[in-house]
Parts: C-alpha cells; sequence; structure tokens
C-alpha cells in the first residue's frame, strides 16, 4: 500500500473515533442531583397543624393568670342586713346595693346642707310630690300639732312642717346603713347595737332618690 492510501485510512479512522465520542456525550443525560431529605419534604398541611400546635401550647388558656374578686367580709355583712327584710321577690345584686347606698348617702349629704340653711325651696325638691300633697293637707298638720312636746307650736304650713319636724328630729343625725323594702323603697338607718334607728325612707323616683316623709293616723 501506498503511503498516500496510508494516510487516508489514518485520518478516516481518526474520524470516525471522534464521531462515536460527540454521539456518546450527546446521548448522555445530565446527573440530577437527589435532594436532602429533610421537613421540606413533609406535606404542607402536617407543617400547618404542627405550626397550629405549638401556638396552642405557648397561648394555653390554662397559662393566663385568673382574677379573683374577693369582697370583704364587713362589706359582705352589711348587703346581708341590707337586704334580709325586703318585702317582695325581687333580687337586689351587691353591686346595685352599692351605688344605691352611695346614691342615698350623697342625698344625705345635700340634705344636711339644706337643713343647716334651712333652705326649704330647696328642700321641697328632695321631696316626693306625694308627700309634699299629702302635708299640705290642714287636717294631716293639725294632727301632727297635737302630737308635739308642750302642744306649743301650731303646724299651719308645710313650711311649718320642714322646720319644725322634719329639721329638729334629724338633728345631729348620723346614717350607717340602708335597709331594701323593695327595689324602690329604701330605709336609711343609724346602727345602735342591734336596733336601727330609721332617719329617712327614700323612693326612687325617675332615677332619683327622693324623701317619702311619714303619714300619721288621724
Amino acid at each position: 500500500m501506498s503511503t498516500k492510501a496510508e494516510k487516508t485510512l489514518f485520518f478516516g479512522f481518526i474520524f470516525f473515533v471522534t464521531l462515536i465520542f460527540l454521539v456518546g456525550c450527546l446521548s448522555t443525560p445530565e446527573p440530577v442531583d437527589k435532594p436532602e431529605e429533610s421537613k421540606a419534604n413533609t406535606p404542607k398541611e402536617e407543617v400547618v397543624e404542627q405550626k397550629k400546635h405549638d401556638v396552642h401550647e405557648t397561648t394555653s388558656v390554662e397559662d393566663e393568670p385568673t382574677l379573683t374578686l374577693t369582697i370583704p367580709e364587713a362589706v359582705d355583712d352589711e348587703y346581708t342586713r341590707s337586704v334580709k327584710a325586703i318585702q317582695t321577690n325581687e333580687v337586689i345584686s351587691p353591686d346595685t346595693f352599692a351605688e344605691d347606698k352611695k346614691a342615698i348617702l350623697q342625698t344625705i349629704e345635700e340634705l344636711d346642707l339644706i337643713m343647716k340653711n334651712r333652705d326649704y325651696n330647696s328642700w321641697l325638691n328632695y321631696v316626693t310630690p306625694q308627700s309634699i300633697d299629702y302635708w299640705k293637707q290642714k287636717s294631716h298638720l293639725q294632727a301632727v300639732s297635737a302630737r308635739l312636746p308642750g302642744n306649743k307650736i301650731q303646724l299651719k304650713t308645710l313650711e311649718d312642717y320642714f322646720n319644725w319636724v322634719f329639721r329638729l328630729s334629724r338633728q345631729n343625725a348620723r346614717v350607717d346603713e340602708i335597709r331594701y323594702i323593695s327595689s324602690k323603697l329604701v330605709k336609711a338607718v343609724q346602727v345602735s347595737g342591734n336596733q336601727d334607728i330609721i332617719y329617712y325612707q327614700f323612693e326612687k323616683q325617675n332615677g332619683r332618690w327622693l324623701i317619702s316623709l311619714d303619714t300619721i293616723d288621724l
């Protein structure tokens, strides 16, 4: 074989080998890295449920502080005394009792100033209309006049009643507690040992505690 033929055969062989190598590279698939097994493979629903569980554990109601309200024994005893003689089926709560007592004691303070000033016209604003009508009647004024000590004072007007009966019978009075007859009718008393000295009777009308004056047997 001639040298030229040998060279042609050699280059043909080289070309054939190179072609096979290129075809093999193109057809071989690239390796894919296997993902690491981690929490990322956990189904989404399970992850959400786990988060909910963690939140529940950190905000458990059992871990929250509990607020307890303790009513002092002295106040509790006074409340019991105030409602035990109620004459209706109504239930007076401790909160209502506290509000009513506060309002009534405030009214009594205002009445004390009115009595010191002998302010009859202001006093009328604290009396129920029914009591005003009752004590404007001459027969009632005459009946109470006959029972006053010494029989020297004759009551002719409601203003006389204010000055000679209402004011004089409440001088230096001290009211300690209240006693319910009903949710709308309350007595204001001074506690003396085991006795209650009644100084006022209040009736609730239009949201205000007004004086309900005693009546007299004719």
